[in-house]
């Protein structure tokens, strides 16, 4: 958000710069790994190259995706060969310990909670959707009135757009 602002207070780049769109891009992946990741019952967390074979992804991508959202997924290592292992952060909170072999036991999600993961997915993308639609607004505004209003419209604008965002968080907050 502050890049934004930075942008908007500076003007530089403002007709090129695309706001970010991270959970649109990469939608069908972040459901394609939430599904797997928590619903499999063989493997807790796996490796990259192992879910990208899985589900027929490159594991560059699977690896980038998993990296790039550490909110919904937890990286560690695999103490046999150091290799990175990944699995879905509610599953790994409820793990437990297998009386019988002392080893960590976490149970597939079931799909209520996987919905629930892909029903926040949703609202991301369309939170974005809005944000982008506002950028483009505010864009349009700008050029409109850059030779007659200049740094106090553009202020105003700042000041709209801090107001939309504070207005997002509080409301998924509330939710």
């Amino acid at each position: 958000m502050l890049q934004k602002i930075q942008v908007l207070l500076g003007g530089q780049g403002l007709e090129k710069t695309k706001p970010a769109t991270p959970f649109t891009d990469d939608f069908q992946m972040l459901c394609a790994l939430i599904t797997h990741l928590g619903s499999h019952e063989k493997w807790q967390s796996r490796t990259p190259s192992e879910i990208g074979g899985s589900l027929a992804k490159p594991p560059k991508e699977v690896e980038r995706v998993l990296a790039a959202f550490p909110c919904f997924f937890r990286e560690s290592t695999n103490r046999k060969n150091g290799e990175r292992l990944f699995t879905v952060h509610l599953r790994y909170a409820r793990r437990k310990i297998d009386p019988n072999t002392g080893s960590h036991v976490s149970e597939p999600m079931n799909p209520e909670e996987i919905g629930i993961l892909i029903s926040l997915l949703t609202q991301m993308v369309s939170l974005e959707k809005q944000e982008s639609q506002f950028v483009r607004e505010m864009r349009e505004n700008n050029k409109s009135h850059a030779h007659g209003v200049g740094c106090n419209y553009r202020r105003v604008n700042i000041s709209y757009y801090l107001s939309c965002s504070c207005y997002h968080e509080v409301t998924m907050k509330s939710s």
